[in-house]
């Protein structure tokens, strides 16, 4: 007998916000040229960082010769991303994204003050 794993097992974790060490926004708008300063724009990613997962995006590395054909190896970011939500106003409707940046202020304004 054949099991199906569908649903997919789910974990949940519980971290005391003394352990959360970062807040990102990534803000997405449709239309940059045109973006009013202060607008909230259509998408934003919140990543919240507490140290367990980290992320590498590696990419080859160059220099600034259009015409070296040399290895230069490769570059790249170490980021940590122990959870990253996606809230998009065309998906999830306005009032989730500006709930999500409400949220992330409030995060941050409270990892400011320990």
């Amino acid at each position: 007998m054949v099991r199906s794993t569908w649903p997919p097992p789910a974990t949940s974790e519980s971290v005391p916000l003394r352990d959360v060490r970062g807040v990102m926004l990534t803000h997405v708008v449709p239309d940059p040229q045109n973006y009013v300063p202060g607008s909230l724009g259509r998408e934003l990613t919140l990543t919240l960082g507490w140290g367990a997962v980290k992320r590498v995006d590696l990419f080859p590395g160059g220099c600034a010769d259009p015409g070296c054909d040399a290895d230069h190896g490769f570059d790249g970011t170490i980021t940590s991303d122990d959870i990253a939500l996606r809230v998009s106003a065309d998906a999830d409707g306005e009032v989730a994204l500006t709930t999500a940046l409400t949220f992330a202020r409030a995060l941050s304004a409270a990892l400011g003050r320990r």
